[in-house]
């Protein structure tokens, strides 16, 4: 199980991480995604800060187990507030925002839960 874990945290840091630089640095995929959803970019500039932070997070999970349950907590609330704001969107819709629970939401939400306890007792609760 563990093993699945890491590959999990490895592949979506590496994801989350690299999404970020894009959307930090305007790349023009995301500056069309934005425009087509009718929401301004500063909502990019938002989600690129929280992944550059918890991407990294993420894969130093693999060493720090507490810093991949705050990383892949945080992650989870974004991936809902993502999925919302493609559920309401034009042009986007159900469908989209379906797809945002069920690939990076869940997944999010199940790292968290393995690494509850170490996340706890880093941030002291």
């Amino acid at each position: 199980m563990s093993y699945l874990i890491y590959i999990a945290l490895m592949l979506f840091g590496v994801f989350f991480t690299g999404a970020a630089i894009l959307k930090l640095t305007r790349h023009q995929h995301f500056i069309e995604e934005f425009e087509s959803m009718k929401v301004p970019y500063s909502l990019a500039y938002l989600s690129g800060a929280i992944e550059i932070v918890c991407g990294p997070l993420l894969i130093a999970g693999i060493w720090f187990p507490a810093y991949a349950g705050v990383a892949s907590g945080v992650m989870f609330f974004a991936m809902l507030g993502a999925s919302a704001t493609n559920l309401v969107s034009v042009g986007r819709g159900a469908k989209v925002a379906i797809g945002v629970l069920a690939i990076f939401a869940l997944p999010m939400l199940l790292v968290t839960l393995y690494f509850l306890e170490p996340a706890r007792l880093l941030v002291g609760i």
